[in-house]
């Protein structure tokens, strides 16, 4: 997994994407300097899963928010006829002839693949002092995640950003905009590719498309309407109609009764490729055993403790616990 090429002050006419997406690469920037850890809340069965097999990316079209990438789309498009829009286009007009209705009509070819092939799997930041959540998990987490036996996976962050593409998947953060809103980070876009147009010499067409596509395509699949803001989401993004690795494989599921194709991400560093930080051991930092029936606490964790000794992470038990929110199911 990675984060995309590393955030500079000044864009690098070899990669101008951190140009473009300035909000997403701090973000970036301010997770590493911080020392973040993600969590994933889901379910105790889920968990021994991905201990066993790893972690599986699902179509974006079975995110809780079933609307969100649509609403990523319509963020886009509306910004793109907006005012702003429609000088950013011309800009681009500019530099080519007729260049952003041809990237226009590029981009949208794709529409199809991007809503229907795109997989995720999401975490959020972990660990807010001000509602103890290091200690405890976040409540709105625990009754929207996992059924009546679930549980926490916080993670250690370096996988996250690993700086490789062995298995062309990507994490992104986040951005919560109303289609309103996205319309003004919109405008925030347009004086960059400016920047970017004026420092031009040797500027390829092509490439240009191409890191624009890159921009675009993850802008699309990393919006998300504000009333999810509290989950701080962030996404391993694998769209492999576009960048495609060998290295994770696909499968038919049935998940809630629902057949579908997941990808798997196979919890395995391999140094040679620029993967750390992926085998369980490095990757898990605690589980949290959420809201549980009281005749189950310890016989559940002793079989996630006897699990992770399975998947050959030291001190197993050291590395599970309760929450302790007395929240009752039903």
């Amino acid at each position: 997994m990675r984060a995309g090429p590393e955030m500079n002050a000044e864009f690098d006419i070899k990669n101008i994407v951190p140009f473009l997406l300035p909000e997403h690469f701090q973000k970036v920037e301010d997770a590493k300097k911080n020392k973040i850890s993600f969590v994933h809340y889901t379910s105790a069965d889920s968990l021994l899963k991905i201990l066993s097999g790893g972690m599986w990316l699902r179509n974006a079209r079975f995110m809780n928010d079933f609307s969100e990438i649509d609403h990523g789309g319509e963020c886009l498009r509306k910004a793109w006829n907006s005012g702003s829009g429609q000088e950013f286009r011309k800009l681009l007009d500019n530099f080519s002839e007729g260049f952003s209705d041809k990237f226009s009509t590029f981009f949208d070819s794709y529409n199809h693949s991007r809503t229907y092939e795109s997989y995720l799997f999401s975490v959020g930041e972990h660990g807010s002092e001000a509602t103890n959540e290091d200690e405890y998990g976040r409540l709105s987490m625990w009754r929207a995640y996992g059924g009546n036996v679930n549980v926490a996976i916080v993670l250690n962050q370096t996988a996250f950003f690993n700086e490789t593409d062995a298995l062309s998947a990507y994490t992104v953060p986040v951005v919560y905009r109303t289609v309103e809103q996205f319309e003004s980070y919109f405008e925030t876009i347009t004086p960059r590719i400016s920047a970017i147009l004026s420092a031009r010499s040797g500027l390829d067409p092509d490439f240009l498309k191409g890191q624009l596509f890159w921009a675009f395509h993850f802008l699309t699949l990393s919006i998300k309407h504000p009333g999810f803001e509290e989950e701080k989401e962030w996404r391993v993004v694998y769209s492999p109609n576009h960048w495609k690795s060998t290295s994770i494989k696909s499968s038919t599921e049935v998940i809630q009764g629902i057949p579908q194709k997941v990808f798997t991400l196979k919890l395995e560093s391999d140094p040679k490729v620029g993967l750390v930080g992926l085998s369980p051991d490095e990757l898990l930092k605690e589980v949290i055993i959420g809201p549980t029936e009281p005749d189950y606490e310890i016989p559940l964790r002793d079989a996630i403790v006897a699990k992770l000794e399975e998947a050959s992470v030291a001190d197993a038990r050291s590395k599970v616990r309760f929450s302790g929110i007395p929240l009752r199911r039903n």
